[in-house]
């Protein structure tokens, strides 16, 4: 599990989930972080989505955008309207808006390394109950 502090814009972390008790079957969530607090870089500090998110007392608020294993048409006034207030973190793959997450929610995002790690004690404990099976 990686510390808030050390995020890094453009940079990819993993988020794996378990849906067995036995915790052999992953499914890797990946997010790309785009920063802490945009909305508040906005204009009149009112996010690009229309959410409320900005008027929240609960700070930071860390934008992530969601890497999905299938690309899909996304809603042009999202997707044009992020790209263009984040040109650089907001094109090609990946979700049309970014998802927030509050500081109690980044439990279980990592690095490469922290995955491959995780990775290796699903491999061991498959040993002792079954497959592992890996979705991604």
């Amino acid at each position: 599990m990686i510390d808030a502090v050390r995020f890094q814009v453009g940079e990819a972390y993993y988020m794996p989930t378990y849906p067995d008790p036995t915790m052999v079957m992953p499914i890797v969530l990946t997010y790309v972080y785009l920063g802490q607090d945009l909305d508040l870089l906005l204009d009149g500090g009112s996010p690009l989505c229309g959410s409320q998110e900005s008027k929240d007392s609960q700070r930071p608020h860390h934008y992530f955008r969601f890497m999905p294993p299938f690309q899909y048409d996304p809603t042009p006034q999202a997707r044009d309207a992020w790209q263009e207030a984040f040109p650089d973190l907001f094109s090609g793959w990946g979700d049309t808006v970014p998802s927030v997450f509050y500081p109690n929610q980044l439990t279980g995002l990592m690095t490469l390394g922290e995955l491959i790690e995780g990775l290796k004690r699903c491999h061991d404990r498959r040993g002792m109950s079954g497959s592992c099976h890996i979705l991604a």
